[in-house]
């Protein structure tokens, strides 16, 4: 049982940090849609 939650924990954490660069990279591209609207 300890194992399973181990893993589960693990799982998590690295959903997390990969939910944490989806967010970055989507603002990322965010900035540089308002750039190039801007530039219109």
């Amino acid at each position: 049982m300890m194992m399973g939650m181990a893993e589960i924990n693990g799982e998590v954490k690295a959903i997390r940090k990969d939910l944490s660069t989806v967010e970055l990279v989507t603002a990322n591209n965010w900035s540089d849609i308002v750039k190039l609207k801007s530039i219109k």
